[in-house]
């Protein structure tokens, strides 16, 4: 009996424990399923999340206005709304000191339930961080918080071009289900027996796992034909396409039925068949697999770059992959840009004589040195990435303190353009001039300087040497005798030498500056003064002129003015020259006098000449002309001679000859005397000159006036027709003219006379000499009228020569 009882007992203990084992069995199952479903359901949807929406965001609450933000939450609240077991859809980051915020969730704004962008997660498991060092999924719980008793599963979301995890995906399953369903499937079995129970569980471990498994498909279906991301499954045995998403058909452009007619193999190009098997063997034993820079051919044979994740599934009994596709061919083609672009610029830093340097300020890191660095610091590009600092160790001990100084404005994200001195290995001491831009991040803080150093050495001897000579030459202008001041382009005076102030009697420059213009002018140099002024304003320019100035204490000066183009403190000025000619005016007032005073004893020395030629020489040949012609009568009344004919006819050539004199006497006459100047004036005079010169030299004149009754001084008729008579003397003997113009014209106050005419004209090599009898006597006679004389001549267009005086009616 005992033996009984103890079989009994043991068979009911066996049976105890084979039904609490039984029922542990089937809850751990059960629990195992639903984690594994969970995981699944987590990790498509955190592969369903485009990275690069959740690099857009910043976890503040700026992010409320950000379109990704507005798409992210969108989703979740799909994912949400497809399960109604699941209660919460949430996205969440790691500060750099471990805690976990929200970046966006299923919620509504402004819902109690839901987080703000950037709001601490401080009740988050520590699963959350080891999901995102490690990137593997989790399913952690049932746990309780402040929200509620929820189990969860967190998935990584990876970016797909470095493949770290940038964010954590999770969904929250309500617990109060998941304790029920455990306990249904592990109580029941004990009340009806092990066999019963066994038969009871069995059936409702299928009947569960169906429709976990149906709910499962249905969950996975919605989320596997809305990814926007192509995804499509994949016989591992095959290579055949067993499913495509939408999104796949779209972006490679073959329908749901050519996919399913293909395999991996005709979307990849032939040469990465060997890659794409090791991908398939890879995935088979991890599972989960990621790969980057992956080739694939679209229908319209356009290659592009993606990067895939996978990981194995069951479909349909076979066992297959799930792949979760990312075209990230415009960041393939972005980035081989840039390092052509980087290249280029790497080539064109190394043909440069100035030496390039990056350096990374975070981690002292050199980023980049070209190679002038040999030629402007005697140091190699590979000493300068060695050491980050070399740049500051090479400038001289001197100069560090100001480069530390000037440094500064870096860190406020101004550039920076400065020059100090390095010393090279050589000992040798090189200025350099140093142009640096410096890389700030998002918090302000000076992250990255790039800079161009130029060795400007000769340059600063050369300034030196400039230096020196501006010394020297402001020494000579302040020591000057002659008054020199300084004028800028815009016409300020910025100096002026004692030499200057003494000719206008001023004490200082700021005596003279705040004197106004018209006061420093006498009236007819201030306006000569106003006319220079618009006569620059179109480019008309002039170097060298006089001026009347009214000195401090009112006495009127005559300075001669000069200037040239200078520079003055590195910059465009004027050097105005000027010069006291008061006495050289009052002598040359003298000396005109004197000249006009010799002039009138010329002309009365010539007046009377003609007059003694008139009444001696004059009279006896009239007297012997005379007596001649009585010789000659009484000569022929005699007829003594036999030859009186011949005799006769010697008397006629001897009369002749005394008319022919008396003619050249007169013409001496009227040349030292114009007769005709004094009875018709300078016009009629010049009228009777050109006939008769006309018909001596066989040569066309024109006489021209735009005024008939001009009246001149005798001074001035007798000075334009002396000039007047020179100039066709000099037509006659040398012009080859056929024709000459004479202009007398009038305007303005102001008198000119013309001679042009068309003969050979005049070369360089042949020009009127200036010290010529004729051109003194004519530059004379213009300088006591207070005129000026042109002579204008080119070779083969004849002369003319111009006369211009002031003349007052």
């Amino acid at each position: 009996m005992t033996r009984q009882f103890n079989t009994k007992r043991t068979l009911i203990t066996t049976l105890i424990i084979l039904t609490l084992l039984l029922t542990w069995y089937i809850s751990y199952s059960t629990e195992q399923g639903m984690r594994n479903d969970f995981l699944i359901q987590t990790q498509i949807g955190a592969n369903s999340i485009d990275a690069n929406l959740v690099k857009k965001l910043t976890g503040t609450p700026a992010d409320l206005k950000s379109p990704e933000y507005r798409q992210l939450k969108q989703q979740f609240a799909n994912i949400i709304k497809v399960n109604k077991q699941l209660h919460f859809a949430y996205l969440m980051g790691v500060r750099p000191n471990g805690k976990v915020f929200f970046y966006v969730d299923d919620k509504p704004d402004g819902d109690r339930e839901g987080s703000a962008p950037g709001s601490p997660y401080d009740e988050a498991p520590k699963e959350f961080n080891e999901v995102m060092r490690t990137g593997v999924p989790v399913v952690q719980g049932p746990s309780s918080d402040s929200w509620g008793s929820y189990a969860s599963g967190c998935a990584p979301v990876i970016d797909p071009k470095t493949g770290k995890t940038i964010a954590i995906f999770a969904i929250d399953f309500a617990t109060g289900s998941w304790y029920w369903d455990i306990a249904l499937h592990s109580a029941l079995p004990v009340g009806l027996g092990v066999a019963l129970m066994l038969v009871v569980i069995s059936f409702f471990i299928t009947k569960q796992n169906s429709i976990l498994l149906k709910k499962s498909e249905e969950r996975y279906r919605f989320m596997f034909d809305n990814n926007p991301q192509p995804n499509w499954i994949f016989d591992m045995k095959t290579l055949a396409f067993l499913e495509v998403n939408e999104a796949a058909i779209k972006h490679y452009g073959y329908s749901r039925e050519e996919f399913l007619s293909m395999t991996l193999q005709d979307i990849r190009p032939p040469k990465d068949l060997p890659l794409l098997l090791n991908d398939i063997r890879l995935s088979s034993v991890n599972g989960l697999y990621k790969a980057t820079e992956r080739r694939h051919i679209k229908k319209n044979g356009d290659l592009i770059y993606v990067a895939i994740a996978s990981h194995t599934v069951i479909f349909n009994g076979r066992k297959s992959a799930h792949i979760l596709v990312h075209d990230i061919t415009d960041r393939i083609l972005t980035e081989a840009e840039l390092i052509k672009t980087k290249n280029e610029l790497e080539k064109l830093y190394n043909n440069m004589d100035e030496a390039v340097l990056s350096v990374d300020l975070i981690h002292m890191k050199t980023l980049y040195a070209s190679i002038a660095n040999q030629t402007v610091f005697g140091r190699s590009p590979a000493e300068f990435l060695d050491n980050p600092r070399l740049w500051f160790d090479v400038i001289h001990a001197e100069d560090k303190p100001k480069v530390e100084t000037d440094f500064l404005v870096l860190y406020s994200g101004e550039k920076l353009n400065h020059e100090y001195r390095i010393i090279r290995p050589n000992g040798d001491i090189r200025w350099i001039e140093a142009k640096i831009k410096p890389t700030l991040d998002e918090n302000g803080n000076l992250i990255q300087i790039d800079g161009i150093a130029y060795d400007i050495t000769y340059r600063k001897e050369i300034e030196t040497k400039l230096l020196e000579s501006e010394i020297n030459f402001r020494r000579s202008i302040a020591e000057s005798p002659v008054g020199i001041r300084v004028v800028s382009v815009a016409g300020k005076t910025v100096y002026a030498n004692k030499a200057f102030l003494d000719i206008y009697e001023f004490d200082s420059l700021e005596e003279f500056t705040s004197t106004p213009a018209k006061n420093r002018y006498t009236p007819e140099s201030y306006i000569q003064h106003l006319q220079r002024k618009e006569k620059r304003k179109i480019g008309i320019e002039e170097s060298d002129y006089e001026i009347g100035i009214i000195c401090k204490n009112g006495n009127i000066r005559y300075v001669k003015v000069s200037y040239k183009e200078i520079l003055w403190n590195g910059t465009i000025h004027f050097q105005v020259v000027n010069i006291d000619i008061t006495e050289l005016r009052k002598s040359e007032e003298q000396l005109r006098k004197f000249a006009s005073y010799l002039q009138n004893i010329r002309e009365e020395e010539k007046v009377s000449i003609a007059r003694e030629i008139h009444d001696d020489l004059g009279q006896i040949l009239v007297a012997l002309k005379i007596d001649m012609g009585m010789l000659k009568q009484r000569v022929s009344k005699t007829n003594v001679f036999d030859q009186s004919s011949d005799i006769l006819l010697k008397f006629d050539d001897i009369v002749d000859l005394i008319n022919k004199t008396i003619v050249t006497t007169r013409r001496i006459m009227n040349g030292l005397r114009p007769e005709l100047l004094e009875m018709y004036g300078f016009v009629g005079a010049t009228k009777d000159y050109l006939r008769e010169f006309e018909d001596r030299h066989q040569v066309k004149c024109e006489f021209v006036s735009n005024d008939s009754d001009i009246e001149m001084t005798p001074q001035q008729s007798l000075a334009f027709f002396r000039i007047f008579q020179e100039a066709m003397n000099n037509v006659a003997k040398h012009a080859k003219a056929t024709s000459v113009k004479i202009q007398l014209q009038h305007t303005d106050n102001k008198l000119s006379l013309e001679i042009t005419d068309n003969g050979v004209g005049l070369d360089k090599d042949n020009q009127i000499r200036p010290d010529s009898y004729g051109m003194i006597g004519m530059k004379e006679r213009v300088i006591l009228l207070d005129g000026k004389l042109d002579i204008i001549s080119a070779t083969g267009k004849g002369t003319c020569v111009r006369i211009e005086i002031p003349y007052y009616t």
